[in-house]
């Protein structure tokens, strides 16, 4: 994805940003060059602006995701330590970077970036405004601070985020998502994705094959895939029900947004 100063006119940076980009990148930069340049030109706080931004815009795009991943793995250090190393951090703006497997990552910091490789990874964050990508099969992933972002591209991944406003992309098969978070967005490419959600006022998009949604908390739309399914709880003014949608069924398409209107039946959006 290539970040030009309409985009940044766009976003309404700071004066400084955007004379910093004029210099650096006069003809535009990709998301990847650009993050780089920023967290390795010390600026921290201007990196993660740039990725709240990207993230807003491109989120539901899979190059976007896979480009995700390529930065946070060149803009954090990268441990070639030997296998089941433990890493800690409680700083702020903190980066780590793992490429073994069986690896064990945990920070409480404001902002961490961390970045893993390996297969079988552990990461846990519970620090606000995190930043984390994994690429090896079966990563176990645990966030709890709020605004955190998330990319996975392994397969077999398990992701769990408790966090408001959390953003989650996966891109590998046979991953599990779950959101308790509210004003989260979760975004799933790869086939046979499960996803489960508590909070409220999410957007969840599966354009893999099938796909299984289910969800307790109120969901503002939802995108399937082929073979996809989904399941949305709702109040009838006497109890819990659950509104099934199943791609090929009553009208449901895949790659079409829907949402449950008054009538708690799903129409597009």
């Amino acid at each position: 994805m290539m970040i030009t100063r309409e985009d940044l006119r766009s976003w309404r940076v700071g004066a400084v940003m955007y004379r910093w980009f004029l210099r650096r990148f006069p003809d535009g930069g990709s998301y990847v060059d650009v993050h780089r340049a920023l967290s390795r030109e010390g600026y921290p706080d201007w990196a993660n602006s740039l990725v709240e931004y990207a993230w807003s815009r491109w989120m539901d795009d899979e190059n976007f995701a896979r480009q995700d991943i390529s930065a946070m793995s060149r803009a954090a250090p990268v441990d070639e330590a030997a296998n089941s190393q433990q890493i800690a951090s409680a700083s702020d703006n903190a980066m780590l970077g793992c490429a073994g497997d069986n690896m064990k990552i945990a920070s409480a910091g404001y902002a961490t970036q961390i970045a893993s490789a390996g297969y079988c990874v552990r990461l846990g964050s519970v620090g606000y405004n995190s930043h984390i990508s994994s690429s090896g099969d079966r990563a176990r992933i645990v966030a709890a601070g709020n605004s955190t972002r998330i990319s996975s591209a392994g397969n077999g991944t398990r992701i769990a985020s408790s966090g408001m406003r959390a953003r989650v992309s996966a891109l590998g098969e046979r991953n599990r998502v779950a959101c308790n978070g509210d004003l989260s967005q979760l975004v799933s490419f790869g086939a046979d994705a499960r996803i489960a959600n508590g909070g409220d006022n999410v957007h969840i998009v599966c354009h893999g094959e099938n796909a299984a949604i289910a969800s307790t908390g109120v969901v503002d739309s939802v995108v399937l895939g082929p073979g996809g399914c989904a399941a949305l709880a709702y109040h009838d003014g006497e109890r819990m029900r659950f509104a099934v949608a199943v791609e090929g069924e009553k009208g449901i398409r895949a790659g079409v947004k829907y949402r449950l209107d008054d009538a708690h039946q799903f129409v597009e959006c």
